[in-house]
C-alpha cells in the first residue's frame, strides 16, 4: 500500500528487502519501534502500533525506504572524510 506521497507503506506483515528499512512517516528516521508491547508495568497507554524513537511520532504504518549509508563519523573527522581531497591537501 502507498501513502498520499507515493511512498510504500508497511506494517507487521511487510517484508523488507536487504537494502530497505522501516522509517518514520513524519521525520523519515529509521528508528521505528513496536509501540503496543507490554512492558513490566503492563500495556503502554497509546494504541498506535509503532513509535519513532527519534521524534516520538506514533503511527499505524511505517514508510519503507532504501537504506542510507553514512560514514558514521561526526564533527571534524566526518567533514574531512566527506571533503574533496583537493580541499584538504597540503
Amino acid at each position: 500500500m502507498n501513502d498520499d506521497q507515493g511512498r510504500r507503506r508497511g506494517d507487521n506483515k511487510t517484508s523488507l528487502g536487504e537494502n530497505e528499512v522501516a522509517a518514520c512517516p513524519e521525520c523519515d528516521a529509521p528508528n521505528v519501534e513496536m509501540g503496543n508491547l507490554n512492558d513490566i508495568s503492563g500495556p503502554r497507554a497509546y494504541t498506535e502500533r509503532y513509535i519513532c524513537s527519534a521524534c516520538a511520532a506514533k503511527f499505524d504504518e511505517y514508510v519503507v525506504r532504501e537504506k542510507r549509508f553514512e560514514n558514521g563519523l561526526h564533527g571534524l573527522p566526518g567533514r574531512l572524510l566527506d571533503a574533496d581531497p583537493d580541499e584538504v591537501s597540503r
